[in-house]
C-alpha cells in the first residue's frame, strides 16, 4: 500500500510466461499453427489522472519501439468499454515486446489491476482460426476459438493439448473467458 490511504497493489505476474510464446514460435509452426501479423493487449481504463499519465508514458515507449521495428500500433475501445492496443507487423517477439512494454509501464505505475489479457490470432493448415490468450491475472495461456454461434470447444481442447508442452496453459476451463470483441 502507498501511504495510509494509497492504492492496494496486486501481486505482479512474471513476464516469463508471456515471452514463452515468442520462444515457442518454431514449435507452434511445427504443430501446424501460424500466428497472424497482429497481437492485441486488453486493459481496463481507469478514470484517474495518474492513469492517464501512465498511459501517455506507455504510449511513448510503445511508439518508439514500434517505429524501430517497422510496426504500427493503434488503440480502440470495444463495445464493453475495454481498451485495446493492437500491434501490427514485425515479428511475433516484436509484437509481444511492444505490448508488454505498454503493460509493464502501467504495472510499474501501480495499475496491475487494469491489465487483462493479450491475444495473438492463430490459424492452422485447415483454415481454423482462433486466439492464444494470455491472462495477466493468472499468468497463463488458453485458446479461444469463436464460431458464428458459440465457440469451437473441440478445437480449443486440441490447441491446449498441442500447446501444453510449450506454454503454461490455464488448467481451469471455466477461466477460458471468451473475448468476442478483439480488434484486428
Amino acid at each position: 500500500m502507498d501511504g495510509l490511504f494509497g492504492r492496494m497493489r496486486v501481486k505482479r505476474s512474471e513476464p516469463d510466461p508471456l515471452f514463452a510464446l515468442a520462444s515457442a514460435g518454431p514449435d507452434l509452426e511445427a504443430v501446424g499453427l501460424t500466428a497472424s501479423p497482429t497481437a492485441a493487449f486488453c486493459y481496463r481504463p481507469v478514470d484517474e489522472t495518474t492513469f492517464d499519465d501512465a498511459k501517455a508514458e506507455a504510449h511513448q515507449v510503445v511508439e518508439l519501439f514500434a517505429k524501430e521495428h517497422d510496426m504500427t500500433v493503434a488503440e480502440s475501445v470495444d463495445s464493453y468499454g475495454f481498451a485495446w492496443l493492437v500491434a501490427r507487423g514485425g515479428g511475433l517477439d516484436d509484437r509481444l515486446t511492444t505490448l508488454y512494454g505498454f503493460a509493464h509501464t502501467l504495472s510499474e505505475r501501480g495499475f496491475d489491476d487494469a491489465l487483462l489479457a493479450l491475444a495473438v490470432p492463430v490459424s492452422d493448415q485447415h483454415g481454423r482460426a482462433g486466439q492464444l490468450v494470455f491472462n495477466f491475472k493468472r499468468g497463463k495461456f488458453y485458446p479461444f476459438a469463436p464460431l458464428a454461434q458459440g465457440r469451437d470447444n473441440a478445437w480449443e481442447l486440441h490447441l491446449a493439448a498441442l500447446l501444453k508442452p510449450h506454454l503454461p496453459i490455464e488448467p481451469e476451463l471455466e477461466r477460458w473467458y471468451p473475448l468476442n470483441d478483439i480488434p484486428s
